[in-house]
């Protein structure tokens, strides 16, 4: 009997504790549009310890090599996306936060392209509206995908 109100004490803090936790969990997500006002990916954030998950998943894009760049304004206006701000860099020695080749790879079940998929950790991108570094404030933030050439391919405004 003590030890089954042992047991039972034990059980009862461990509830009470966890259901006090009030860790919020900060997410974002934008569609990637192109200047002729196609939507060709999307991306969602989510806010995880000391940075973020980035899944990105692109469709018609021509194979090459692509930059993935944060923007210090929310918005995305076309044709050439110049209204975004500067570039928020989050290493000193690059002005990207990600870099990939894409390829057009068939699959070989269904025989169509494959879409490309990413989920990737970033340091230091946080969306907690209190952090002052945080991606989503006032002015919000947009992520831009840029060529090799440097030109922008694709532009998405990060909504909560």
């Amino acid at each position: 009997m003590v030890n089954s109100k042992k047991y039972l004490i034990i059980f009862l803090s461990f509830f009470i504790f966890s259901c006090q936790s009030n860790n919020a969990v900060y997410e974002a997500s934008g569609d990637f549009i192109t200047s002729e006002k196609e939507v060709v990916g999307s991306i969602e954030i989510m806010e995880q310890g000391p940075g973020s998950n980035l899944r990105i998943n692109l469709t018609k894009f021509i194979p090459g090599l692509y930059y993935l760049k944060i923007n210090n304004f929310g918005t995305c206006v076309h044709p050439n996306f110049q209204n975004s701000g500067e570039f928020i860099s989050v290493n000193p020695d690059i002005n990207y936060i990600y870099k990939f080749y894409l390829k057009n790879e068939i699959s070989r079940y269904t025989g169509e392209l494959k879409v490309f998929n990413k989920i990737i950790f970033v340091n230091d991108i946080f969306l907690n509206p209190d952090n002052p570094t945080s991606l989503i404030d006032n002015d919000m933030s947009s992520i831009m995908i840029f060529n090799e050439k440097s030109e922008v391919y694709a532009c998405a405004e990060l909504k909560l």
